[in-house]
């Protein structure tokens, strides 16, 4: 389980490192290129779609494991409550904002 575990929290990683690499690319390209604009937001909300699955199935996993290693630790019914995605999408804006800072400087 945690080798599996530890595939899908690289897919994350990679899954990001696209969703980033996507909104730098939307910046860059010139307003006229609309057929590459259109094709860039579909890819963008495919991945995002993706993105949440795997996010999904990591704190699925997550929630195994500590059940069958800490079966003492009382989980929630519900590990993928509002407050938790409210957190990660916060989270993953600051992100963004950070890497659109850093790519602007340059």
């Amino acid at each position: 389980m945690i080798d599996e575990l530890n595939e899908k929290i690289e897919l994350q990683r990679r899954l990001l490192y696209l969703l980033q690499k996507i909104t730098l690319m939307k910046k860059w390209t010139p307003k006229n290129k609309q057929s590459i604009l259109t094709k860039l937001k579909i890819n963008r909300e495919k991945l995002s779609h993706f993105m949440l699955k795997v996010e999904k199935k990591i704190s699925r996993i997550q929630e195994k494991i500590t059940r069958r290693y800490c079966p003492g630790i009382i989980l929630e019914d519900n590990p993928n409550n509002i407050e938790n995605e409210k957190i990660f999408s916060l989270e993953k804006e600051i992100l963004e904002k950070a890497l659109n800072d850093q790519y602007a400087d340059r």
